[in-house]
Parts: structure tokens; sequence; C-alpha cells
């Protein structure tokens, strides 16, 4: 048995392989495809923080390294 008994934070987003919220976006045309990305923010830092996000539809291509 998985430790996480197939828990993953893509359910407590509400954002899993059938998620009705990414189901609505693609359906009424808000989104191009089912897939997001999310950046949790850089808050530990004085010399630059930024900001979390999260995209539906895509990914932000500036947060690319």
């Amino acid at each position: 048995m998985a430790w996480d008994a197939g828990y993953t934070v893509l359910h407590a987003l509400g954002l899993g392989s059938n998620s009705t919220y990414l189901n609505g976006l693609k359906q009424s045309s808000q989104i191009g495809s089912r897939v997001w990305s999310i950046f949790w923010g850089r808050m530990w830092t004085d010399d630059n923080p930024l900001d979390g996000s999260i995209v539906f539809g895509g990914y932000d291509q500036r947060k690319i390294i």
C-alpha cells in the first residue's frame, strides 16, 4: 500500500485527472488545454522576493530556468 493512499497535492487543489474546474474552463473555451502550473513563490529572500502564482491552461514562461 502506498504511504499516501493515492493522495496528492492535485487532489487538495481540486485539479486531479477528472477536475470539474478544469473541465469547465476547457468546455467554456477559457483555456486551451486541461493543464495548469504553480509557482510557490520566493518570499524567503530579501534580494528578489516573488509572489506565488497559478496558471490555468499553460505555464508562465518567465518562471522556466
